[in-house]
């Protein structure tokens, strides 16, 4: 796990420091806290508001909401986790709307960190049918694949990706407003008041 731990830090601290950082299904924030701790602007995002208190408990600023439904505005975040957590979100339903739905919430050029477990048999994405679909869904949704690579941290592995939205030049035109409040947006812990000015603008119910 520290060897995990590590390798995240170090691609996302290649953006560069000051960076807004989203994690989906960020689950208790055990990785989310180290990145803060480090210095890294981020926010835990999870459907489980008992995970989204644990997150909070950690001192990370903690949502709970659905990530097919985001509740902030178009072009917020410089990069978006996916930690273990597509695993589970997928279930039941099409991957491509989760794609779809960060790739509005980033900026133009903005990046995607996937971590997903492997299956032992492969040795790659590409010859896994299942994870394979999942790099079907990031084109589909506009993204460029940039790397992909298989890392031998755990028993069984895991497999990377590292997906980039568009740059400005070739996305279409999107309006500058947000999405309607969204009622699955169950709690929002307040920020520690050092990070207030540095939170994204959240769409909250009235």
């Amino acid at each position: 796990l520290a060897r995990e731990e590590a390798y995240v830090q170090q691609r996302v601290q290649e953006l560069g420091p000051g960076r807004k950082i989203l994690s989906l299904g960020s689950g208790s924030g055990f990785f989310e806290a180290e990145l803060k701790h480090r210095g890294f602007n981020v926010i835990a995002l999870d459907f489980d508001d008992t995970e989204t208190k644990r997150s909070a408990a950690r001192g990370i600023f903690s949502l709970t909401a659905d990530a097919h439904r985001l509740p902030f505005r178009g072009g917020t975040f410089d990069q978006v986790l996916y930690l273990h957590s597509l695993e589970v979100m997928h279930l039941g339903l099409e991957t491509r709307p989760l794609f779809e739905e960060a790739r509005r919430i980033l900026k133009p050029g903005g990046r995607m960190l996937i971590l997903i477990d492997a299956d032992p048999d492969y040795a790659s994405l590409r010859e896994d049918a299942y994870a394979r679909g999942w790099l079907t869904a990031l084109e589909q949704s506009g993204f460029h694949v940039k790397e992909e690579q298989y890392l031998g941290y755990t028993r069984f592995g895991i497999y990377m990706v590292i997906a980039e939205a568009p740059a400005a030049a070739e996305e279409e035109s999107t309006p500058e407003a947000g999405p309607d409040p969204r009622e699955d947006v169950h709690a929002a812990p307040a920020p520690d008041p050092g990070d207030a000015s540095s939170e994204p603008e959240v769409t909250t119910p009235a």
